[in-house]
């Protein structure tokens, strides 16, 4: 068979991360993508993850700066499927490489744009540095508690990139869906705004409680200011090091899966004491302290082996070692097939990188090439120009519906990173029909009060709910399924095939249906049937262990106070739940059912699909997966990674400056010339001075920044062009939903839910110049139970039937 998206070309002019990660995850799935590089290379190739990032593309060198660059650009462009470029605002209308240009010449052009901030609004001409995105959302200051100060922690992790980077991918594939209608393409739009946002489980919804009932319902840590924990969170996803040093997180979110880790524990007595009646419900601040430091020692107790052979024979509890790095690709799915591949690079010789994002059932979805060395193909890319559309000149003009009108996607799955796929395929219009148990899915009941833990999950579908345990509701089901262009299934593999909701029993009912296994593990190996979480996928590739900086080692005799403070550490590093792996997970399960579906319309064969939320999620790490860098690694107070890339002290408050760059350099100092003579200072006239003096230039700039407040820093800087804003202490969600930020850049959308009524939602993550999409509210369990009954033949007698024997619901 083919691959996936064997005939697309794909012309790559990013430079930066998710540009660079989009494009990869074209060329790992079959597209001949072409890296264009500026003389000298391209700055991608200064990120410790280049290796990974450049993987299976070809490379050409080509000024953009020059005439005779930008014309052999428009050149590789007028014979592209594809363009990705991730410049500012303002700047291919500068170069005349913006879309309406290109298309004039090729109107089958899809073109990605991905900026920092977005487009149409006061602030879009920003610097678009990730770490400027997250200090003005407030991310900086979720993750306060990782460093061992006060303030903001720096986050190694990008999320805005990856998020970027994968919303991105899901607005190629869908316009190129759509032009396989019209034979149009058109400008697709993200940003590390709406990427990082569209990461998030469920923070939106608390920050809305919280404004709604500020005297009834707050947003709590995870862990007091005094080193306690805050609420049951701690408990169900318990981080701690064993005997020998390794540090488990332990996924208990579920009660029979809390009990099965204080059984294993010694501690499943602690439940005999009324105190604890309620647990992991604890109202006594005491006694929480009290259980929760007793869990942490009771795994100190046993050594990694010895909770792996648990974990080997008690089916209900699991946990994953908070690895670091490179040790990821240890990890034993990571060894199973392709879930990480071996790659002879040119420079850095053979190494292991993590296998594609989307993956054929037991099998590579292709072949994996070297990363090309600069400007090695030449003029070996020759294109035929793209053949002229019957609509040549429409491109812009032209409207359409949303890019996935007339798809049905069934979605079989439970809790958020299958489901949150098919919310995000429902916004670009597919109709997504959600199969629900008869007490529904229990995401929805997860936190407490009604349907806050589900309704991003649930937004613009519909829902059944089916007792799919029984031969009518498993009829109902295939009914469904008979019915459907696309199955997207997140169970376990062995409950999937129970159900008979794997590739073979869907094949058997439907063989013209595209299958995909959106799984926590995959569909085998060692781990493919394991419980599994964001907080532990999280733990299994690196996520905590990048963001919590330099943890340092403990032993059976490090006091277990401070034991207790490096988990807190460890665990806000990696256990956010507005950024975190599921969000993660289910923007990649979201591509690779685009992936499936434009190959389907593009007349190939696609055999069943496979995404894995390990194989996704371990590229928000991807700099960090091949070599430790000076340049990928903060220092130990995690402010930054070097003094023109990191936070500083302000006179209220705190800053993030970023000026990395020689250019930056010169403008940062003529703005500061007023309070320093930065261009005189010999120690820091060219960049290995700077590098050198790295500690002294840090200590000056610090001194300036104390004397003026955050705001104004933010306004003088920026005015010079200069990446510099002021770190806010509000939440994330508190500014995506605010007039000043949210509403003010057109981010947010206002709809009536059943349960919340009139709420405000974030936009579809994904902008489209020709096609529309769709931003609808989330819905109840078996809110279309009758509806979809109807129209699979029941009638009203045949349902009220069913709803008497609790069939549906």
């Amino acid at each position: 068979m083919s691959t996936p998206l064997e005939g697309l070309r794909v012309v790559d002019l990013s430079e930066t991360l998710p540009g660079a990660l989009a494009a990869m995850v074209l060329a790992d799935l079959g597209a001949d993508v072409v890296m264009v590089e500026r003389p000298g290379g391209s700055r991608v190739r200064a990120l410790p993850g280049a290796a990974i990032l450049a993987r299976g593309k070809r490379s050409v060198v080509a000024d953009w700066h020059q005439p005779v660059g930008r014309d052999e650009i428009r050149r590789l462009v007028a014979g592209a499927d594809v363009l990705v470029e991730s410049f500012r605002p303002g700047v291919t209308a500068a170069l005349e490489l913006d879309h309406e240009r290109l298309a004039s010449a090729n109107p089958r052009l899809v073109h990605l744009s991905i900026t920092g901030w977005g487009t149409g609004h006061a602030d879009a001409g920003r610097k678009g540095y990730e770490h400027l995105v997250l200090a003005k959302l407030g991310f900086l200051e979720e993750f306060a508690r990782v460093a061992p100060r006060p303030g903001p922690a720096y986050v190694s992790l990008p999320f805005g990139s990856i998020g970027a980077a994968l919303t991105g991918l899901q607005g190629v594939l869908a316009a190129l869906v759509e032009r396989e209608r019209s034979g149009l393409g058109q400008l697709v739009e993200t940003n590390l705004v709406e990427g990082v946002a569209s990461l998030d489980v469920w923070a939106w919804w608390f920050e809305i409680l919280g404004q709604r009932y500020p005297d009834a319902f707050q947003r709590m840590p995870l862990f007091t200011d005094d080193d306690r924990p805050a609420g049951f969170f701690a408990f169900q996803n318990l981080l701690a090091p064993t005997a020998d040093g390794h540090w488990l997180l332990f996924g208990m979110n579920m009660p029979h899966m809390l009990r099965a880790g204080l059984r294993e524990m010694g501690l499943e007595s602690m439940l005999e004491d009324p105190a604890y009646a309620s647990f992991p419900q604890v109202d006594d601040d005491d006694k929480r302290h009290e259980a929760w430091v007793a869990m942490v020692e009771a795994v100190r107790r046993k050594t990694r082996a010895e909770w792996e052979a648990i974990f080997a024979r008690d089916p209900d509890l699991f946990g994953e070692e908070a690895r670091p790095g490179p040790a990821v690709l240890d990890h034993p799915q990571f060894r199973h097939s392709d879930m990480s591949v071996q790659v002879d690079d040119p420079v850095q010789g053979p190494m292991r990188q993590p296998g594609p994002m989307v993956r054929r059932h037991g099998e590579p979805v292709t072949s994996f090439r070297p990363a090309p060395a600069p400007g090695e193909h030449g003029d070996a890319v020759s294109w035929p120009a793209a053949a002229p559309s019957s609509r040549a000149g429409a491109a812009s003009t032209a409207t359409a519906d949303a890019p996935l009108a007339g798809v049905t996607v069934l979605e079989l799955g439970a809790l958020f990173a299958g489901p949150y796929a098919g919310t995000l395929l429902a916004e670009l219009g597919a109709r997504v029909i959600k199969v629900e148990p008869i007490e529904g899915d229990p995401i929805r009941g997860m936190l407490g009060f009604p349907e806050l833990g589900g309704a991003k999950v649930m937004q613009g579908k519909e829902s059944i709910a089916v007792d799919a345990g029984t031969d009518e509701g498993r009829e109902i089901v295939r009914r469904l399924a008979e019915r459907a262009d696309v199955v997207l299934q997140s169970y376990r593999p062995d409950a999937a095939a129970r159900m008979g909701v794997d590739a073979a029993g869907i094949a058997a009912v439907n063989p013209r249906a595209l299958h995909v296994s959106a799984m926590s593990y995959g569909v085998d190996g060692p781990m493919a049937n394991k419980p599994a979480f964001a907080t532990t996928i999280g733990a299994a590739v690196g996520h905590a262990r990048v963001n919590g900086g330099r943890i340092p080692p403990v032993d059976a005799s490090t006091p277990i106070e401070e034991v207790c403070s490096l988990s807190i550490r460890l665990s806000t590093a990696g256990t956010q739940m507005n950024v975190q792996s599921d969000g993660i997970s289910a923007l990649g399960a979201a591509v690779a059912v685009l992936v499936g579906h434009l190959a389907k319309v593009r007349g190939r064969e696609v055999p069943p699909l496979v995404t894995t939320m390990l194989g996704t999620s371990v590229f928000a790490i991807v700099d960090h997966l091949t070599a430790e860098t000076t340049a990928a690694t903060p220092d130990p107070d995690l402010l930054g990674v070097g003094p023109l890339y990191r936070l500083y002290r302000a006179a209220d408050g705190w800053i993030f400056l970023a000026a990395p760059e020689e250019k930056e350099w010169t403008a940062l100092g003529a703005a500061l010339a007023s309070h320093v003579d930065l261009a005189g200072d010999t120690r820091f006239a060219d960049p290995g001075g700077r590098t050198r003096h790295a500690d002294a230039l840090a200590e000056v700039l610090a001194g300036v920044f104390a004397q003026q407040p955050a705001a104004h820093w933010e306004e003088h800087l920026t005015a010079a062009d200069v990446g510099c804003v002021a770190v806010d202490d509000r939440t994330p969600e508190y500014h995506l939903m605010s007039d000043e930020l949210g509403r003010a850049w057109g981010l947010v959308v206002d709809v009536v839910h059943p349960t919340f009524d009139e709420v405000p939602r974030l936009r579809p993550p994904v902008q489209f110049s020709r096609s529309t999409t769709v931003a609808r509210p989330g819905v109840l369990n078996g809110q279309h139970t009758d509806a979809i009954l109807g129209e699979l033949g029941y009638d009203e007698a045949a349902i009220a039937d069913l709803r008497t024997r609790s069939i549906v619901a």
